[in-house]
């Protein structure tokens, strides 16, 4: 019997020196805690924020599935959907430390957005975790990374001009107009499914208006401009949102305009939060 466990312990040590030997991190001394699997995740259900760029924040939380006996350090990627994160000499986001002390499981971290002077409308980052490090050294065998991809980052709309409407329950309009009588500009609702809730199609007619539902869910809802024909090279038009209690007005030019539907260009996103009998509209130009 003595001699088996001799052998089963010398099966052990060999599956444990493999396990170091496989991993990504360099091998290290056994420690007093015993090797588990610990996950890293984003574990909020932030995934519609629209944050203003000048000045604006995104904030998500940071989540381990178990709590870690060694402080360690999050990092994280970002990109953005125009390829670049400095403009002009300015860095256009930047993220708070995100550090866990031995036994905390949850963190926050913090997005903040620059003003990078461009007229850009929109610009969509992305941020993902990359890696977390020990600040003394650590035990190889934990793996520290979510299999769940839809956690493993977060977008945000980050726009030029952003406006809050905080108002009752109700319909909510937004008219769109122009001044080119040679124009004629269709006009769309869509949920962020990309189901068509509304469309306005009047023929050779300024404006079109479209209703936004007091019923319809939370949700971020796209406007989008279909040319029908163009009748000069600029076109300068106006959009209008009522709410029950507000009104908002966003102006815009469309360049280079092609008739028929050859030009499809989205405008405006709102985003719908609803809390009792108040109503918050965040609207984005886009």
């Amino acid at each position: 019997m003595k001699y088996l466990n001799k052998i089963l312990l010398a099966a052990i040590a060999a599956v444990a020196f493999t396990s170091c030997e496989t991993d990504d991190f360099d091998p290290v001394e056994a420690t007093s805690f015993d090797p588990e699997q610990v996950e890293i995740s984003f574990t909020d259900s932030n995934t519609s924020i629209m944050a203003l760029e000048a000045g604006g924040t995104a904030n998500y939380e940071i989540s381990l599935s178990n709590p870690l006996p060694l402080e360690a350090s999050v990092t994280f990627t970002i990109t953005s959907s125009d390829g670049s994160l400095e403009s002009n000499g300015v860095q256009e986001v930047s993220y708070s430390e995100v550090k866990f002390a031995a036994g905390e499981t949850s963190k926050e971290l913090v997005l903040t957005f620059a003003d990078d002077a461009k007229d850009d409308a929109r610009e969509i980052y992305t941020v993902a975790v990359e890696n977390l490090t020990f600040t003394e050294t650590q035990n190889s065998n934990f793996i520290l990374l979510t299999n769940d991809v839809e956690n493993q980052s977060r977008t945000v709309n980050v726009y030029d001009e952003l406006q809050t409407v905080v108002t009752t329950a109700g319909d909510a309009e937004i008219t769109l107009s122009w001044r080119d009588a040679a124009t004629d500009f269709d006009f769309g609702m869509f949920n962020s499914a990309g189901s068509n809730l509304d469309f306005g199609s009047a023929f050779n007619t300024t404006p079109e208006t479209l209703t936004l539902l007091d019923a319809e869910l939370d949700d971020i809802f796209t406007f989008t401009i279909y040319v029908w024909s163009a009748g000069s090279s600029a076109i300068d038009y106006n959009l209008e949102f009522v709410s029950p209690t507000e009104t908002v007005d966003f102006t815009g030019t469309l360049v280079n305009a092609s008739g028929f539907y050859g030009t499809i260009e989205d405008t405006l996103e709102v985003l719908k939060t609803t809390n009792g009998s108040e109503v918050t509209y965040v609207i984005g130009k886009i």
